[in-house]
């Protein structure tokens, strides 16, 4: 049996060597072949691998990048088996021998891969060795244990054993991932598809140095995991991430021992990572799955998997595991739903944030004897991941809509009087309060509580003075209390919320940070856009001008300093829901700028969008303009600027790129008015932006070019 050993090499000429190096030396002759894709590297690999006389090797006159590379090893193989491997690895005693063996113990094995040091997915343990030679006899210890293997949702690509018939069934890698990442996992879930197992050879260890190739580029690298998780989700519907989760955390809160033979429920297992976690634990109990949102891959591994349609029994279960993390669900009724399925004290573990709702721990757990409970670190962009431990009561439980609890608030607030009530819904969510205020003003009319009325609704509304369900119920009030000029006021308000955007067009310009948006507003100002009443001046490192009008950036900068974050010190867009605008402020900046065509600039507004989306759908017809400008330039220059590290420059846009992107997609599907525009094309060859602009200003194409060209100087680049 043969297996064709895939490498690709892109410099790192070292790394390569020790890896063909211990292949020869630990892999047995005859066995394999070696197959060599260099993508154009100059640190004098390919004259080394030309030196070689046991390599099939092709060179690419350009980096072909990592899926396609591997294809075109693939093509050129004579082996049974395919091995992908990453040059930086280092293999080792028994290693191909010891997956082989795993590969061809079923039928039903596409794909397999060893552990290592350095390894993402829990596909790493901890080692002891110092250098290389101690790093081989931990090695020959190790990969001489019994068998120990583990079915996976997913293996990570770094080193990849499939059989070669696999390849004729779902075909190559694929290279809309090029340059590389996700495109192992891509690959994992069409062999899971396909109906195969992955299975960890966990009794196989060889060494990972780790991402050599992306080291000296970490803000490359950060682009291109966005985008390439964006094609992940745009294939297969579902994120890479979140559903792949493997929740070891939650199965170690299980106090019992592996031969325990009860029921257990997983709630929520994405595509059933957790499921064979369980399994794998608890081997002599039945694992049952339930999700409402099921993808192929999930079938793939559960013979039977419950949702809306086929619920399961009722008091079954000794053990629910419910997963919540980053979900933007009904608490009240996930707790309901596990309380009903759990057999008479039963045990609920559940992860959930409470910050993704309005409920409070206590009122999301109703129903359940609290055993354990832990508020600890989850991830850098979701601080606080809630563990909870409960067993099944007979405790009442709260309403399970939000309506109901809106309702069940509004009883509690009957004793006090308006001013306490506002006092009391000051930490809800603007939303909440704003229709807790109108279930409270409509109770109290219908009650001729007219007193008890106008406090709440003139309270909801200068929170939000265009919500439409205020306006109306103001309209209402002041109509039955005779006040037809006020009523009329508040009803030309409501007509005018709905009309006054016809007259006018903004040109909103999204972008991150140091990526070409002044040289992009100033075109548009030297088009006859209005930038604002009061621009911030030129400044060394921006020599033409900001063109942003100075209330906007300090409203943003507000907002972003009531939850404590800061252009520099930016919220992900979760964080970011906890910001409560003054949206009368808001409102009233947008009336005193707005113009027949008239433009907003400033980076901020990736992080405030979907706070001001609203308002400005309100008052204006809108261009949404996303400038781009290649990830590592506006690193550089945000580190040049403010004399920061990269990796700090990368940590203070990564945020604003990742919004970039969702924001620019989401209004895509939304069907709006999205223009595009490369910064570098810009300073270049700016006659189709400025022909853009001029279209929507009903300006003949290249109006007012000779203005644009004396502005625009490519020195910005520079900047």
């Amino acid at each position: 049996m043969l297996t064709s050993i895939v490498i690709l090499t892109y410099n790192q000429l070292e790394y390569t060597k020790l890896c063909i190096d211990s292949i020869r030396r630990y892999t047995k002759p005859g066995t394999y072949e070696m197959i060599i894709v260099d993508n154009h590297s100059t640190d004098g690999t390919p004259e080394w691998l030309h030196e070689q006389d046991d390599l099939k090797v092709i060179y690419n006159s350009v980096n072909e990048g990592f899926p396609k590379g591997c294809n075109q090893g693939i093509e050129i193989s004579n082996g049974d088996n395919i091995l992908l491997l990453n040059n930086d690895t280092i293999v080792t005693y028994k290693w191909l021998e010891n997956l082989t063996d795993c590969l061809y113990s079923s039928d039903n094995i596409g794909a397999v891969g060893p552990v290592t040091n350095n390894c993402s997915y829990y596909q790493a343990i901890k080692v002891n060795y110092n250098d290389i030679d101690q790093m081989q006899t931990f090695a020959r210890n190790y990969n001489q244990q019994n068998c120990d293997w583990e079915e996976r949702i997913k293996l990570i690509g770094f080193c990849l054993l499939f059989k070669k018939e696999l390849v004729h069934k779902i075909g190559y890698l694929d290279e809309r991932y090029t340059p590389g990442n996700f495109e192992d996992d891509d690959y994992s879930y069409r062999i899971k598809q396909c109906g195969y197992k992955l299975m960890l050879v966990r009794n196989t260890f060889i060494h990972h140095f780790g991402s050599i190739s992306w080291k000296d580029d970490p803000y490359q690298y950060t682009e291109l995991m966005t985008i390439n998780a964006k094609k992940f989700y745009d294939k297969w519907g579902f994120e890479a991430s979140y559903p792949s989760m493997m929740r070891i955390d939650l199965i170690k809160l299980l106090d019992e021992k592996d031969s325990f033979s009860g029921k257990i429920l997983q709630y929520g297992c994405g595509s059933g990572a957790t499921l064979l976690s369980l399994e794998k634990a608890f081997p002599h109990s039945t694992i049952e799955a339930y999700d409402t949102r099921q993808n192929s891959v999930l079938l793939s591994v559960m013979d039977k998997v419950y949702d809306h349609t086929n619920l399961p029994l009722e008091n079954t279960y000794d053990y629910i595991v419910a997963d919540t993390y980053n979900t933007e669900v009904d608490l009240c009724k996930i707790i309901s739903e596990c309380k009903a399925y759990l057999k008479t004290n039963g045990k609920l573990i559940i992860s959930l944030n409470t910050s993704y709702h309005d409920e409070t721990v206590e009122e999301v757990m109703n129903g359940f004897e609290l055993s354990g409970y832990q508020e600890l670190d989850y991830d850098t962009d979701h601080k606080i991941n809630h563990y909870f431990v409960g067993y099944k009561s007979e405790k009442p439980q709260v309403g399970e809509s939000r309506t109901d609890k809106i309702s069940q608030m509004v009883e509690k607030l009957k004793k006090y009087n308006p001013e306490q009530i506002i006092h009391y819904i000051g930490t809800l969510p603007t939303n909440t309060q704003i229709s807790v205020l109108n279930v409270i003003a409509e109770s109290n009319f219908e009650k001729s509580n007219h007193d008890n009325v106008l406090p709440f609704l003139q309270y909801a509304h200068q929170l939000n003075p265009i919500n439409e369900e205020t306006i109306v119920n103001l309209v209402n009030v002041y109509k039955s209390m005779g006040e037809n000029d006020l009523a009329q006021q508040y009803s030309e308000m409501l007509t005018n919320n709905i009309n006054q955007h016809k007259d006018n067009r903004l040109f909103l310009i999204m972008s991150l940070h140091r990526s070409g948006s002044s040289a992009t507003a100033g075109v548009m100002h030297q088009l006859g856009v209005s930038m604002g009443d009061n621009l911030l001046g030129p400044a060394q490192d921006n020599p033409k001008g900001f063109f942003e009008e100075r209330s906007y950036v300090l409203l943003n900068d507000k907002l972003l300093n009531s939850i404590s974050k800061s252009w520099d010190n930016p919220p992900s867009r979760h964080e970011a829901t906890h910001i409560t605008p003054n949206f009368k402020e808001l409102a009233n900046l947008l009336n005193t700028q707005k113009r027949e065509f008239w433009g907003l600039k400033d980076p901020r507004t990736l992080l405030t969008f979907d706070i001001w989306k609203p308002l400005f759908e309100k008052v204006a017809n809108i261009t949404y303009i996303f400038v781009h400008r290649p990830f590592e330039e506006s690193v550089k220059s945000i580190s040049k600027r403010n004399n920061v590290p990269l990796s700090q420059s990368v940590k203070i846009l990564s945020p604003y790129l990742e919004n970039y992107y969702y924001y620019r997609d989401q209004l895509y599907s939304e069907n709006a008015d999205v223009i595009e525009v490369e910064f570098n094309d810009l300073l270049t060859d700016p006659s189709q932006f400025v022909a853009e602009i001029n279209q929507r200003m009903g300006e003949s194409p290249l109006c007012n070019m000779e203005k644009v060209e004396d502005f625009l100087d490519l020195k910005l680049k520079n900047f």
